[in-house]
């Protein structure tokens, strides 16, 4: 990943920036990132990852897209972010769209580096894939149970699209993880293509802020 930075810069349209508490700018998200990883695209191509695809699968046949584009997002979670998405607090990841299309399939997390209450998580609302909880609730008034998942590098979290989660920030280490997924294959006359989508989740990312990190807040 410290090797991919290179290929990207602020305003590309193919990663996204945060801002940290001493004004700095850093990269937080790197799209395409296969075409900068030899080794990552290895290992979505490996038997060791088909594996892994057809355990989640059981009797729905989830399928991967082609080992190429924007298949999987690289993350890179800075210490003290002030300002923009890094560190993205209580969502849906279909929150901007395509709900029917997002939440039959499966996100899968691999940690590069690993999750703690220290160097950032990733946390689930427990069922919440199941029922229409307001985010909202997760903050304070949570009737479904708070999951913390941490974990160690090379682990990997599988989450359905509509579950209710939050990444913690960092606080003594920055924290770094991949995300891809396998999905339903689409149906006779399906259209998948959606750049309206596309651009509205790109423009969120450039004009939308997370709360400051608790870092960032005491500086």
């Amino acid at each position: 990943m410290n090797r991919a930075l290179g290929h990207y810069t602020d305003g590309d349209d193919r990663s996204w920036w945060a801002t940290v508490a001493d004004g700095t700018r850093r990269c937080v998200r790197m799209q395409h990132f296969v075409e900068h990883s030899s080794t990552t695209a290895a290992f979505l191509k490996s038997d060791r990852w088909n594996q892994l695809r057809e355990t989640i699968s059981g009797d729905d046949q989830l399928i991967q897209s082609p080992v190429q584009g924007n298949c999987i997002e690289a993350l890179i979670k800075p210490l003290a972010v002030a300002q923009g998405v890094s560190d993205i607090p209580w969502h849906r990841d279909c929150t901007l769209g395509r709900h029917a299309y997002g939440c039959s399939s499966t996100t899968v997390g691999i940690s590069v580096t690993p999750g703690a209450e220290t160097t950032g998580l990733l946390r689930v609302v427990a069922g919440s894939h199941r029922v229409a909880m307001p985010p909202v609730l997760a903050y304070k008034d949570s009737y479904l149970p708070i999951v913390a998942l941490p974990t160690q590098a090379g682990d990997v979290t599988v989450h359905l699209s509509c579950t209710l989660h939050e990444a913690m920030p960092p606080l003594t280490a920055e924290r770094k993880v991949m995300y891809t997924g396998f999905g339903l294959e689409p149906r006779p006359g399906d259209d998948q293509a959606d750049p309206g989508h596309k651009e509205l989740r790109e423009r969120a990312a450039r004009t939308a802020t997370q709360p400051a990190s608790p870092l960032a807040a005491g500086a």
